[in-house]
């Protein structure tokens, strides 16, 4: 009798963390379908107008920002869109990684102008003194 009762108790859990699981996915698409949207909104394009550029029906792309996620066309929907593949699946926006890469670039750039104009930096401070 304790058999059956222990079984019946690991089948509750077993099937609880199922569930868990299959909601937890589910919310994650939804979030993706979401940003879907909300990137091809901010590249400024019409559902229309996105269809056409991933070569797929209207219908099919509405249900893109709806209900399915299409994660063998997420590449395509991030080049089009501008948006990475990161902040489409993800929601993280990598942008601080390429501030810092955009502010490395700045400083070489500045550090090349001197020394293209001849000034040099540190060149002419010592032929001052």
């Amino acid at each position: 009798m304790q058999l059956a009762s222990t079984n019946r108790t690991k089948t509750r859990e077993r099937d609880a963390r199922n569930v868990r699981a299959l909601l937890m996915a589910q919310l994650q698409e939804l979030e993706i379908v979401k940003r879907i949207e909300q990137a091809r909104i901010e590249s400024g394009l019409s559902q229309d107008e996105m269809a056409d550029l991933l070569e797929v029906a209207n219908r099919t792309y509405w249900n893109y920002e709806n209900t399915r996620v299409p994660y063998k066309l997420m590449g395509r929907i991030s080049d089009v869109t501008g948006r990475s593949l990161r902040w489409l699946l993800h929601g993280e926006d990598d942008s601080e990684p390429n501030m810092q890469v955009m502010q490395r670039l700045a400083v070489l750039e500045a550090k090349i102008d001197r020394l293209l104009c001849g000034d040099g930096g540190e060149g002419n401070q010592r032929r001052a003194s």
